[in-house]
C-alpha cells in the first residue's frame, strides 16, 4: 500500500473513519468493512486501524478526560477532524505499548498539517507534548463517584447506573470491563459438517480457532478474517456470536418444521433456524427492511438453503401477512436498544440516551402479542434482545406472559440452554439474561413459553 505521505497513512484512515462515525455518516463496523475489503492492508497494519478505531470509540469518555486537563475550551467546539484526531493520539500513547509516543505525535502534527494550517498544527502538538511531559491525569481528583467511575471504565454514567440497579455495582462494572475488551469473532458452523473436519479446513487456510464456550456448534476466531476463506464462501460457516445461537438452541427445532423469524434481520437466526429443520420443514424471514431481507436470500444462497422465504412488513401487523396458527415455533428478536453488544458497536455508548429507548417495550410487547396468534397450539415461541435492560426483557416478558395465560413458559430454559453459571434468570417465567462478562459473549436476552391445546383466553 502506498504510504508516501500522510494522505496515505493507517492514522490518515483512522482518523477519516473516526471523523464519519462522529457526523454520524455511518457505524464504525460498516466503515471498517469497507474499508478493510477495498484496499490491499497487510494483516498487521488492518489489525492496527481496527483497534485504534475502535479503542478510540470504546475509551472516549476517558480520552475526552484527559483532553480537558490539556485543552482550554470545550471540546465540542473544536472541528470534529481535530477531536477525533487528539482522541485517537491520546488512546494510542496511553493504551498502545508497541506504538512509541513520539511517533503518534509526529504523525498527528502531519496530519493536522495536511488537514488544517499551521495554527491547527501546532496546537495539536502542543496538546500532545504537554500530555507527553505532564503525563496522564488522576481520576481520584473527580469528586463525584459516579462521574469518576464513568471516566475510568468509559460508560455514560447513566448507563453505569442503570446497570448498578439491576445487577449490583460490582456487576455493572464487570459488564463495562467486559464492553472495552476487543471481542473475537464466532462463527457457527454447519449440521452438514463435523465441528473439527471445519477447524480444520479453516487452519489449513491460515484462521486459528478454538471451540466455543456455550454453544453447540461454535467455534472463536482467535488468529484470522474468515470472511475471505473458502470455508466461508462454501456455506460450512456463518459469523454469528455464541450468545444469539443460544436462541437458536432455545426454539428446540425439530425436523420439518415450519418457523417464523418474526424479525429477522440480520439473517443468522433465520438460516440457523433453516438449518435446523432441514429441506422438509420451512422459515418465513419477516423483517420491516426489505433491503436487509435482501442480505438474508444472499446468506441463504451462500449456505446453499432453499428452504427459507422472504417477507417484508411490520412485525406488529403479521396477520396481513400471515394466516393464524401457522407455525410450529416463532422466534421475536425483537427491536432493541442493542446495549448488549457495546463492545462490537461503541459508538452507541456515545450516542443515545435512556429516554431514547422509553417506547421500545411497547412496541416490544405489541410485536409478541401479534406473534403469538402466528403459533399452532402446543408450539413454542422465544422472545430475544441483545441488550441487558431489564425494561426490554423480563419486564416485557412477564407483562406478555399475564397478557396469556394459554402460554406455559420454560421452567427449564436455562438447564436445557446449558448455561448454569449465569446470575440472572428466572425459571418461574422461563427466561435468563447472559451478561457479557460472564461468557465473553455478547449481552442477551433470552425467554420461551408453549402454547397450551386450548382456546386462546378472550381478550388475551
Amino acid at each position: 500500500m502506498n504510504k508516501t505521505g500522510p494522505s496515505h497513512s493507517l492514522r490518515y484512515t483512522a482518523a477519516s473513519l473516526l471523523e464519519r462515525v462522529e457526523a454520524g455518516q455511518a457505524f464504525s463496523h460498516l466503515l471498517l468493512h469497507h474499508e478493510l475489503a477495498g484496499k490491499a492492508w497487510s494483516r498487521e497494519d488492518a489489525g492496527l486501524l481496527t483497534e485504534i478505531v475502535y479503542g478510540t470509540l470504546r475509551r472516549q469518555n476517558t480520552l475526552d478526560y484527559v483532553l480537558g486537563v490539556f485543552v482550554n475550551k470545550p471540546l465540542d467546539r473544536l472541528d470534529v477532524w481535530v477531536r477525533v484526531l487528539l482522541r485517537m493520539s491520546v488512546y494510542q500513547m496511553r493504551y498502545l505499548d508497541r506504538v512509541p509516543d513520539h511517533a503518534v505525535v509526529d504523525e498527528a502534527v502531519k496530519i493536522a498539517k495536511q488537514r488544517g494550517n499551521k495554527g491547527v498544527s501546532g496546537f495539536v502538538n502542543g496538546v500532545l507534548r504537554s500530555l507527553q511531559r505532564k503525563g496522564f491525569p488522576d481520576f481520584s481528583a473527580i469528586s463525584d463517584t459516579g462521574e469518576r467511575l464513568a471516566v475510568e471504565y468509559s460508560h455514560p454514567a447513566w448507563m453505569l447506573q442503570e446497570w448498578k440497579a439491576a445487577y449490583g455495582e460490582e456487576t455493572a462494572l464487570r459488564i463495562a470491563e467486559a464492553n472495552n475488551v476487543t471481542p473475537k469473532t464466532n462463527v457457527r458452523v454447519s449440521p452438514e459438517a463435523e465441528l473439527e473436519d471445519v477447524q480444520e479446513m479453516l487452519e489449513q487456510e491460515g484462521i486459528q480457532t478454538t471451540r466455543g464456550t456455550i454453544a453447540e456448534k461454535a467455534l472463536i476466531v482467535e488468529k484470522g478474517n474468515v470472511l475471505v476463506t473458502e470455508t466461508y464462501q462454501n456455506g460450512y460457516i456463518t459469523v454469528q456470536d455464541e450468545s444469539s445461537m443460544k436462541a437458536g438452541e432455545a426454539l428446540r427445532i425439530e425436523k420439518n418444521m415450519e418457523i417464523l423469524d418474526a424479525c429477522a434481520a440480520p439473517g443468522g437466526k433465520s438460516t440457523d433456524a433453516a438449518e435446523r429443520t432441514g429441506p422438509g420443514g420451512s422459515v418465513a424471514a419477516h423483517d420491516l427492511s426489505a433491503k436487509k431481507l435482501t442480505q438474508i436470500k444472499e446468506q441463504a444462497a451462500r449456505l446453499r438453503l432453499e428452504n427459507i422465504e422472504t417477507a417484508a412488513g411490520d412485525a406488529r401487523q403479521l396477520t396481513t401477512t400471515f394466516p393464524a396458527r401457522t407455525f410450529d415455533r416463532v422466534l421475536v428478536d425483537a427491536p432493541c436498544s442493542g446495549l448488549g453488544v457495546i463492545r462490537k458497536k461503541p459508538e452507541q455508548k456515545w450516542a443515545k440516551k435512556a429516554q431514547d429507548f422509553e417506547r421500545l417495550p411497547e412496541i416490544q410487547l405489541e410485536i409478541l402479542n401479534e406473534a403469538v396468534s402466528m403459533l399452532r397450539f402446543n408450539g413454542r415461541i422465544v422472545f430475544s434482545t441483545c441488550t441487558i435492560r431489564p425494561e426490554e426483557n423480563e419486564q416485557v416478558w412477564e407483562a406478555f406472559l399475564h397478557r396469556h395465560p394459554e402460554l406455559s413458559p420454560d421452567k427449564e430454559l436455562t438447564d436445557k440452554l446449558n448455561i448454569l453459571e449465569i446470575e440472572h434468570f428466572s425459571s418461574e417465567y422461563g427466561w435468563c439474561t447472559i451478561l457479557p462478562h460472564e461468557y465473553g459473549t455478547d449481552g442477551f436476552f433470552i425467554a420461551a413459553a408453549v402454547k397450551n391445546n386450548q382456546e386462546e383466553t378472550e381478550g388475551a
